[in-house]
């Protein structure tokens, strides 16, 4: 049997992404970020292409750490400015029929209650196609804006979002029965209360007794990206479950585990897929469940590309 490829583009809904200074090219079109036609454009073009998905980055804050001003930031448009990735997903699934979105969303500075709320009401605009990059932010610019000092530190921060994520767990599964809703004209019934259940959540962090009404798959696709060496890194340590993701299948996913799928950057090494197949055999996971995103960079000329090529032979 053929392997099949799963191609996922990578951007960011800002100027400057991963191609520092691009932006000068002359045929460089990425100052149309703001334009929801450019949007709608790429969304189409990467379906026609045959792609799965659209991962979008983001960062709630600003590079300042340089010369200790966002001056330099600013000149090169060092991922900013920068818009919100979630509000493109309704307009990009409304142009589209198969490609998924990942987007990047940062718990640290968010209740989970109206986060999950937002997710489960995408998840049904896009007819089950959004995924959830879960990060806790890292840059201390964005904690000054949100009323502290300085970032919470890292441990901290994985403890709230494991925390964060039992909340919209419960929430997603534990709430609303999958048949709870009758629409019962006749006696007037349209949700069977019997069905709905407050998940009386009440940790460290988050006290959150309510309901919540899922999408259908109730719980959503869930990402995390990591660099090789820091997967390595925690795989020697074994403590920190959650600062790992593994990929399913985009079904219901089961308290244990948090991100399934793992998006790396090392293209210059040998694979990561031996240390994430390693990861998800200590999880139970089987080689079949496995989905590793590698970042490829593409450099196309001007002439014909070799693909192309191919095409038209």
């Amino acid at each position: 049997m053929n392997k099949a490829m799963r191609l996922n583009a990578f951007a960011m809904n800002c100027v400057g992404h991963q191609a520092p200074g691009l932006w000068a090219h002359p045929r460089d079109a990425s100052w149309r970020y703001k334009d929801a036609d450019n949007w709608v454009e790429l969304a189409r073009l990467l379906e026609r292409g045959k792609f799965d998905g659209l991962f979008l980055a983001d960062v709630l804050g600003v590079y300042d750490v340089y010369q200790g001003s966002h001056d330099a930031a600013l000149r090169q448009a060092a991922q900013v400015p920068v818009n919100d990735p979630l509000l493109l997903v309704p307009l990009l699934a409304q142009a589209t029929e198969h490609l998924g979105f990942g987007v990047t969303c940062a718990l640290t500075y968010e209740h989970p209650y109206p986060f999950a709320r937002r997710m489960s009401t995408l998840d049904h605009l896009s007819q089950g196609r959004i995924g959830w990059n879960i990060v806790t932010s890292y840059l201390d610019s964005t904690a000054r804006n949100m009323g502290l000092a300085q970032q919470i530190g890292h441990d901290d921060r994985y403890e709230m979002a494991e925390e964060y994520l039992q909340v919209c767990y419960k929430l997603w599964e534990g709430s609303w029965e999958d048949d709870a809703v009758v629409r019962d004209k006749q006696r007037r019934i349209f949700t069977d209360p019997t069905k709905i259940h407050g998940i009386a959540h009440a940790g460290e962090f988050y006290t959150v007794p309510g309901i919540h009404s899922p999408s259908e798959r109730h719980t959503i696709h869930t990402i995390h990206a990591h660099h090789r060496q820091l997967l390595e890194a925690r795989l020697i340590g074994g403590s920190d479950r959650f600062d790992v993701g593994i990929f399913g299948d985009g079904g219901r996913i089961p308290d244990q585990q948090h991100a399934r799928r793992l998006m790396t950057d090392d293209t210059v090494r040998s694979s990561p897929l031996a240390t994430a197949r390693e990861f998800g055999q200590a999880l139970g996971e089987t080689r079949r469940d496995l989905f590793v995103d590698e970042l490829l960079p593409v450099l196309v000329s001007e002439q014909l590309t070799f693909g192309q090529r191919r095409a038209e032979q």
